[in-house]
């Protein structure tokens, strides 16, 4: 059987869509909606890819998750900030979730 931290990453690997849940998103930093796990770090490292929104398309590098409140920082700003609602996915390899 699989492990659950086996499971989310494999769900990573392979893509996880979410949503932009902050009423004053920045280019480099928002929180996300919480079908995202609460574990600190898990999306390191992970390109998130806009789907819809300003930002349709663009995609960046994860530079720091916070769990507790779901909160995504980039290194690298999108061109504009997104709004709340907008739809993402995340791909890539996750950090450890130890």
């Amino acid at each position: 059987p699989q492990t659950m931290g086996a499971a989310m990453d494999n769900a990573v690997a392979m893509g996880i869509e979410a949503s932009v849940d902050d009423v004053s998103p920045t280019a480099t930093s928002f929180n996300a909606d919480s079908t995202l796990t609460p574990a600190d770090d898990f999306y390191n490292n992970a390109l998130l890819i806009f789907l819809d929104g300003p930002n349709q398309g663009v995609a960046r590098p994860v530079s720091d998750y916070q769990g507790s409140s779901r909160a995504m920082t980039l290194s690298f700003g999108f061109p504009a900030a997104p709004q709340n609602g907008d739809r993402f996915r995340l791909t890539g390899l996750a950090a450890s979730s130890e």
